[in-house]
């Protein structure tokens, strides 16, 4: 059983993520991350979703994007907020972390409809939907609009 498993075997026995699961291996810096985030919320015996871990990384990968974005535009002394709101943030039209998780489109708010099922069977979890390894379900149908008034007047 991966190590990461242990974080949920109190949880219910299913879940939807927005990343590709732990345990499914990828290449390049990406991949590493993503094995070692898991493996050091066991290690450190922190009981909470590691994948809150994967978000605070893919964000921090897509503020480097930005940067260098700016950088490119501006030059290496040119990264100011401006620079960074200006010439970084628009390029991040097709975000998704080196494939970590769905495409997002920051400049315009959209969020990825992407998503992976999993049933925690036997102390690990099993793929449910889509049932290919390293893929995620993309379906732009998959994204619903919610309208709710969250003040009560």
């Amino acid at each position: 059983m991966p190590g990461w498993a242990h974080l949920c075997r109190e949880r219910s026995g299913e879940g939807a993520l927005g990343l590709r699961p732990f345990g499914e291996r990828a290449t390049g810096a990406e991949g590493e991350a993503l094995e070692s985030i898991g493996d050091a919320h066991l290690t450190l015996g922190i009981r909470m979703d590691p994948q809150f871990a994967v978000y605070a990384w893919a964000a921090t990968m897509e503020f480097a994007e930005a940067a260098k974005a700016a950088v490119a535009k501006s030059g290496v002394n040119g990264l100011t907020r401006r620079s960074l709101l200006t010439d970084g943030i628009p390029t991040l039209t097709t975000f998704d972390a080196g494939g970590m998780i769905g495409t997002t489109n920051s400049p315009q708010s959209i969020l990825s409809p992407c998503f992976v099922l999993m049933q925690l069977k036997d102390g690990k979890y099993v793929r449910e939907t889509p049932a290919k390894k390293g893929t995620l379900d993309c379906n732009p149908k998959n994204a619903v609009s919610i309208k709710a008034d969250d003040i009560d007047n």
